[in-house]
């Protein structure tokens, strides 16, 4: 059975976590506590508060896919400063590991968020380098992981900070979380449109080298959602309202690119060393969801729309279901 997990040499019970944006409070965390999740990750954090973008910003199909534009609301790092060491010692009190999930606007920002999280006693912290909803004066901010430049200025900064500032008895776990690559991502259903979020298909690879010139980092997340995706509600009218994205386009999640997700999960297995994890998300809302990520090469797997969908217990099923296949497979073998 492959149920005990870990990633960037943190060990988890199982492979299952809650991935971003389920979880920015000391109240959300209680709420996933009460669930069997392995790690629970916080987040997006970034270096000032945001309100996130206004209207409504949200949308799902269960079962198909959502679509979101939050602009990546919470409380910026004097909420966390307080709040993150009373949300991680409730995590070690049941047993779970928590990791935080940042998202910079400049490669400072990333390491002094890095810091934050370390001091604050996360387990691990997840490096957003695929959000793209983040709109200012109707502009998109740029995304990390389409620019291999970028990306690497972003982990020299952290790797610098952590090196200097961290005890080295005290090792953090430091994952990497990149954008979808694929350019044939086409989704069946009529109302979703989608432009192609990279024109270069070797761009994956050359992320990948960028990865490996960075010692610290021991797993990379993949995949955040879709970039600007037009999901139609069944009037004809876009489902993203928000003053801040006039053009009504948001991040595609769930359903819709989970076969993205996957072979992204296995190419990187492919181009990455054994030391550095790979954590699939993306579509993931039964036991066979999960069990197919981790077929993928994947070492644990994060859920987010189906908790949006279902509520936090939707972890659960998904275990327990993931729980009879490993035995039915284990006993076939």
């Amino acid at each position: 059975m492959r149920l005990k997990a870990g990633i960037a040499g943190i060990e988890l019970e199982h492979p299952i976590m809650s991935a971003p944006p389920n979880c920015k409070t000391p109240e959300d965390v209680e709420k996933l506590l009460l669930t069997p999740v392995a790690a629970i990750v916080v987040g997006s954090v970034t270096w000032e508060a945001r309100s996130g973008n206004k209207g409504e910003v949200l949308f799902s199909r269960p079962g198909e896919h959502s679509v979101n534009s939050l602009g990546m609301p919470n409380g910026g790092q004097s909420y966390y400063r307080t709040h993150l060491p009373k949300m991680v010692r409730a995590a070690h009190e049941a047993g779970k590991k928590l990791l935080v999930n940042v998202a910079g606007f400049t490669p400072e920002e990333y390491a002094l968020l890095t810091i934050l999280a370390i001091e604050g006693g996360a387990d691990g912290v997840e490096l957003n380098c695929g959000c793209p909803n983040v709109w200012d004066g109707g502009k998109q901010k740029d995304i990390v992981a389409y620019d291999p430049g970028l990306l690497d200025e972003v982990l020299r900064f952290v790797e610098d900070a952590v090196e200097f500032d961290v005890n080295p008895d005290r090792p953090i776990a430091l994952a990497v979380k990149i954008s979808p690559y694929s350019t044939t991502l086409l989704p069946t259903d009529e109302r979703v449109r989608v432009s192609p979020p990279s024109t270069d298909p070797l761009l994956l690879e050359k992320i990948a080298k960028v990865i490996l010139r960075h010692h610290l980092v021991g797993a990379v997340t993949a995949t955040n959602t879709v970039p600007n995706a037009l999901v139609l509600q069944d009037d004809g009218t876009p489902a993203i309202k928000s003053p801040d994205v006039p053009s009504g386009v948001g991040g595609l999640a769930g359903r819709a690119i989970k076969e993205v997700a996957l072979e992204q999960v296995r190419r990187l297995r492919q181009l990455l060393p054994p030391h550095i994890d790979v954590i699939g998300v993306g579509g993931i809302s039964t036991g066979q969801d999960a069990d197919d990520y981790l077929q993928a090469g994947a070492s644990a797997v994060q859920i987010a729309t189906a908790i949006i969908d279902s509520g936090p217990r939707v972890i659960d099923t998904i275990l327990a279901q993931l729980v009879d296949i490993q035995v039915k497979e284990t006993a076939s073998a």
